[in-house]
């Protein structure tokens, strides 16, 4: 995520090279890690920035509903998304070890980014770990119905 000053955010093929990006702010969420826990030398010294660090002013929660609220703004500005009477699921994934606190967060962000506010959306929340066995089951032609039980609606 870029923060231009007096404009909009900019996330993905809108960032430029000459502004600060944040990256990596989802980590953040969880209260129990340190931005130093994942700090990588090599990647910091490659892209010139740091990682895991918040713009002023600004919280994890924030950051994270910025930058899916571009991927919602994108997904609508296609024709299957912008039909009204077809009922969308948005399925969300995070550590598996992420704190019930850090999760509260993940749904906020979800929530301020606009997902699962319309009657016909309905947003899952699960780990990275069902999301992989969900799509394995998927690619194998099972149903997702295996798993439902498990998940989190948020």
């Amino acid at each position: 995520m870029q923060y231009p000053s007096g404009m909009q955010p900019r996330w993905g093929v809108e960032a430029t090279p000459e502004l600060e990006t944040f990256r990596w702010t989802k980590l953040l969420l969880d209260p129990d890690l340190e931005s130093t826990d994942f700090r990588d030398e090599e990647l910091e010294r490659v892209s010139r920035q740091q990682i895991m660090r918040l713009p002023a002013g600004k919280s994890a929660v924030r950051v994270v509903a910025d930058y899916l609220s571009g991927i919602r703004n994108h997904l609508e500005q296609s024709y299957i998304f912008s039909q009204p009477n077809i009922k969308k699921e948005y399925w969300f994934s995070i550590p598996a070890g992420w704190s019930n606190d850090a999760q509260v967060r993940m749904s906020e962000a979800i929530h301020l980014a606009g997902f699962g506010q319309k009657p016909n959306e309905e947003v899952c929340l699960v780990t990275e770990s069902e999301a992989s066995a969900i799509s394995i089951l998927e690619a194998s032609g099972e149903r997702r119905k295996v798993l439902r039980k498990h998940i989190l609606r948020v």
